[in-house]
């Protein structure tokens, strides 16, 4: 697999920094040394830190598969395609946004309420009236702090990764240090037994109120380093994911998968892939090369579109998003930066709602992660500048990490 795109995905994994510690320019080089010996996309240690705030994408009520749940065709309505530019020169808009989100120790809700938090985290996972939130993954010990609706710590557990919800968030999940997938669901914590490999991370789990299995049951997908990607059943079997992935990012509520296919042994000229894979028809729906749907906003709330992102040989990072028709790979909307200054690239995306992506970039500089915005996009080419940050001047101490 191409090295500096391996150095980019890899990079974009920790840009976020998730124990909210800005990441130095000393760190970006010591990382990248790392990296390039690896010469392959992993899950290990780099990436603990990207599943801690991996929007979770999954839900699924009842039995296995749903034959009333049968997934609907593609969003109508849906005329033209639009392609913007995330100008930092546009004035800060009056509106907040809708999700609550993290800024270092503070958590800031849509209508402005501020709570501090005793830790500095990634995205808090929501399941029920409880927070799930991870912290620790640089240079510490990874845990999850159980917070109860007021944000006080009820429970700390350690961990081997961060978690993630349902789209109904009723039910998480996580996987502790010895390897076990656990379940949280109505204040209570289930395990579904010992998984092998190397860091598995959590990607997604599909489930709704329980995953007990006289109850509906649940499964969680997860990434394993050097292998493919696995699901674990709440009635136990361990399964490879069907597609022949490699890495997958993103799962959606009616059992559509989205992740990398080009092969681990792939030669380093190769393009990276993707493809999306429809587990109801057990067919391939569509693959594409040059994005990637690794660690972005995934599948839209309503499970019709879905969030690619650019792969650069640079070395910065990606800079650019492509929103796609999740069942024709068609494109709706097309995301990009400036053409100056290179150093900046998107950070993070996240559905906001079923019309609008939030989108935050980050500037980095030589001595810190520089100057960041957070954007509202809409599929009508609509854009917002709705929040800014700048760590020189000490406005934000890390990039914002959004709740749904």
């Amino acid at each position: 697999m191409n090295t500096e795109k391996h150095l980019t995905a890899e990079l974009h994994h920790r840009a976020d920094g998730i124990d909210g510690s800005p990441i130095s320019f000393e760190d970006v080089v010591g990382r990248a040394g790392r990296i390039k010996r690896r010469q392959r996309i992993t899950t290990g240690v780099a990436a603990l830190a990207a599943a801690a705030v991996i929007v979770p994408t999954a839900m699924l009520g009842g039995s296995l598969f749903d034959d009333d749940a049968a997934p609907d065709p593609a969003r109508p309505g849906i005329q033209q395609v639009h392609d913007v530019t995330l100008d930092p020169s546009l004035s800060e808009a009056d509106t907040p946004p809708k999700l609550a989100y993290t800024d270092a120790d503070k958590l800031v809700e849509p209508d402005g309420t501020t709570t501090t938090l005793e830790q500095v985290y990634g995205a808090p996972a929501r399941v029920g009236d409880e927070y799930l939130a991870s912290y620790g993954f640089e240079g510490g010990e990874p845990t999850i702090d159980i917070l109860d609706s007021n944000f006080g710590v009820t429970d700390t557990l350690e961990t081997n990764s961060g978690a993630v919800a349902s789209a109904d968030h009723t039910v998480a999940a996580w996987i502790a240090r010895d390897n076990t997938i656990m379940t949280r669901f109505e204040g209570h914590d289930v395990d579904l037994g010992k998984v092998d490999g190397d860091y598995p991370q959590p990607v997604a789990i599909l489930g709704s109120e329980s995953c007990m299995e006289a109850e509906g049951g649940c499964r969680v997908f997860y990434n394993v380093q050097g292998s493919a990607p696995m699901v674990i059943h709440s009635h136990g079997n361990v399964e490879t994911v069907p597609g022949d992935f490699t890495r997958i990012g993103a799962v959606s509520p009616d059992n559509l998968i989205a992740g990398l296919v080009t092969p681990q042994n792939a030669a380093p000229t190769d393009p990276l892939c993707s493809a999306v894979y429809d587990e109801r028809a057990s067919q391939r729906l569509f693959e594409t090369c040059g994005w990637t749907f690794d660690n972005s906003a995934g599948f839209s709330p309503d499970n019709s579109l879905l969030v690619g992102q650019s792969v650069e040989s640079d070395g910065s990072g990606p800079r650019s998003l492509t929103v796609v028709d999740a069942r024709t790979g068609e494109k709706v909307l097309g995301v990009s930066l400036p053409r100056q200054p290179r150093t900046t690239y998107i950070a993070a995306s996240t559905w906001e709602d079923d019309e609008h992506l939030l989108v935050s970039t980050s500037r980095t500089t030589m001595n810190s992660p520089g100057l960041g915005n957070l954007y509202r996009v809409g599929l009508d080419g609509s854009v917002e500048r709705l929040l800014e940050r700048d760590h020189d001047n000490g406005t934000m101490t890390q990039p914002w990490a959004m709740i749904r």
